[in-house]
């Protein structure tokens, strides 16, 4: 669950009690990929997940050496620890790491109807 549901984030208005919004979401799909790549969760115990919510230089970044840059970005802004600080559901969706499709093939792919012939 995300930092803010656990209540580990502070609220900005003093006296209110936090609240969250669907960018939990967005920490999910992080977290899921985070899983994903890496085989296993990104937080082996609830105190390096609370002390991750309370400095996200504390990403857990190590597990993910074989990953590219842009993935990295992604799953860290997915998972930033201030709800205020990551994207909505419309920016992460509109970040490179999910455009690779648009790129071009890293492997030749054999055309079926061309080996039938």
């Amino acid at each position: 669950m995300a930092p803010e549901v656990q209540k580990l984030v502070k609220s900005k208005s003093p006296g209110q009690a936090a609240t969250y919004s669907l960018t939990v979401d967005v920490w999910a799909i992080g977290v899921i990929c985070y899983e994903l790549l890496c085989h296993q969760h990104p937080f082996s115990n609830i105190a390096e997940f609370y002390h991750y919510s309370q400095d996200k230089n504390l990403f857990p970044v190590s597990n993910m050496r074989l990953s590219t840059e842009s993935c990295i970005d992604f799953v860290r802004q997915a998972m930033c620890p201030d709800p205020d600080e990551r994207p909505s559901s419309k920016l992460a969706r509109q970040h490179p790491w999910l455009s690779i499709r648009d790129a071009e093939p890293h492997v030749e792919i054999a055309d079926s109807d061309a080996e039938s012939e």
